[in-house]
């Protein structure tokens, strides 16, 4: 299933956690990493390839792994998420389920874009 990749560990800081795109992976967050952490805890969400868990099932490991961390940390820190493309919907999803939870909600590129891409002409070669 979806887990947690931790990145800052700084309890005083406002948690950030970032859902990626269609990919599953943290790739595209790489290079922000060091200006983010000055301001948040930033965890990532990792898919695995090959794991084919829902929408509901992902967003409810996401929720259970904040409030772990919340418990362990002993912190009760307003807890930011930020979604990229499909990861944008994983976002938008965890909040609209956990409102108490989640504090605000940033969404880049979500996922309206796809005609603009180039695999969009990849996959009109396609079909």
């Amino acid at each position: 299933p979806a887990k947690y990749d931790t990145v800052e560990e700084d309890v005083s800081k406002p948690l950030l956690v970032y859902c990626p795109g269609i990919d599953g992976s943290s790739l595209s967050i790489l290079p922000h990493i060091k200006d983010l952490n000055k301001k948040f805890r930033l965890r990532s969400i990792v898919v695995p390839p090959g794991d084919f868990s829902n929408w509901y099932e992902i967003v409810k490991v996401i929720h259970q792994q904040i409030q772990e961390e919340q418990k362990v940390q002993n912190s009760n820190q307003t807890v930011h998420v930020f979604g990229e493309s499909m990861g944008a919907i994983t976002a938008l999803f965890l909040a609209d389920q956990f409102p108490d939870t989640i504090s605000s909600v940033a969404i880049l590129n979500s996922a309206t874009s796809f005609s603009k891409t180039s695999s969009r002409t990849f996959w009109q070669f396609l079909a």
